[in-house]
């Protein structure tokens, strides 16, 4: 194995600890329903995604986060608990942050081998020439064997657009994948999207991929659409009581 790919799986490693799939049951099934993003700014917490996801957050005793990178059987599953909701409209920017408040959510996520980002690992909106990339789990890539949910990510590396006319000056805009076998991606809305450079002296992923925004949205064949990391920075600020 080359340093490449010692270095491609290290990102992997980085972006399955700090995101992780939304699982909604229904009936004896249970389904992907979007993908958060876990942060924290001081003594705080957050679920952050896309608001039309959050829904399922906000009815916890029906939806539950999946401890595994890649699996996770129901009774293994379980909720995020209680938290408070910051929300934009889903016809406007399309981000939430949900404030986790329940006892133990916390220690049990870390235990787990989950990590909580921090400001650290955000930087400002690159200009549009730059690189994003968006990691999610979309609802094609799961399946039911039982009672286990094996669930399948998917890691893009893609140019970013100029926003059309009309764009609001939060909007990022993705290339679709220049490939002939597109996944369906429904599903990785609220998955975290990350500006890509080169760093430089001691390497680890998190010098190398920092937030910009969370994704909501798609126009197949066109383009990936998201929304500024600085959105939820404010919304950060109003859960928070700022």
């Amino acid at each position: 194995m080359d340093i490449k790919e010692i270095e491609g799986q290290a990102r992997l490693r980085h972006l399955q600890a700090c995101v992780f799939p939304i699982l909604a049951e229904q009936g004896d099934s249970a389904g992907v329903h979007g993908s958060a993003l876990l942060f924290r700014r001081e003594d705080h917490h957050y679920a952050v995604t896309a608001t039309h996801v959050a829904k399922y957050l906000e009815t916890h005793a029906e939806v539950m986060s999946a401890p595994s990178a890649s699996h996770v059987g129901l009774t293994d599953a379980w909720s995020l608990g209680r938290g408070t909701l910051a929300k934009t409209a889903e016809e406007e920017e399309d981000v939430s942050v949900f404030r986790l408040e329940e006892a133990g959510v916390v220690e049990r996520l870390r235990a787990g081998g989950h990590v909580f980002l921090c400001n650290d690992d955000v930087e400002p909106l690159p200009q549009a020439s730059s690189t994003c990339g968006v990691f999610g789990w979309p609802a094609a890539g799961a399946r039911q064997v039982d009672r286990v949910v094996h669930g399948k990510a998917v890691a893009m590396l893609l140019a970013r657009l100029a926003p059309p006319p009309g764009s609001r000056p939060t909007d990022i805009f993705l290339e679709w994948p220049s490939v002939d076998d597109v996944p369906d991606l429904a599903g990785i809305s609220g998955s975290p999207i990350w500006a890509v450079s080169e760093a430089s002296g001691v390497w680890h992923p998190s010098k190398e991929i920092k937030l910009v925004g969370v994704q909501h949205s798609i126009r197949r064949s066109d383009w990936i659409r998201g929304t500024s990391w600085s959105v939820v920075n404010k919304l950060i600020d109003r859960v928070s009581g700022r």
